[in-house]
């Protein structure tokens, strides 16, 4: 998780792919993350034209496997 410059605010396990995982953390970033190729699949900025904005919740879809609710 050394690509968080703060501290991680939120899991989410993807339910359509067992080795990927989303991260989110007090410095604006969600990571995707492979854990099986031990990278980085996806970065997203929570702060193009916002500032001071802290993801607390993110959460895969259930049934979409491109859907990524960011909150």
């Amino acid at each position: 998780m050394s690509e968080h410059k703060k501290t991680i605010t939120a899991i989410s396990w993807c339910p359509h792919n067992p080795d990927m995982f989303a991260s989110a953390s007090a410095d604006s970033l969600v990571i995707i993350w492979n854990v099986t190729d031990h990278k980085v699949v996806a970065k997203l900025d929570n702060t193009k034209g916002i500032s001071d904005v802290e993801v607390c919740l993110i959460c895969f879809h259930p049934q979409v496997s491109e859907i990524l609710d960011v909150e």
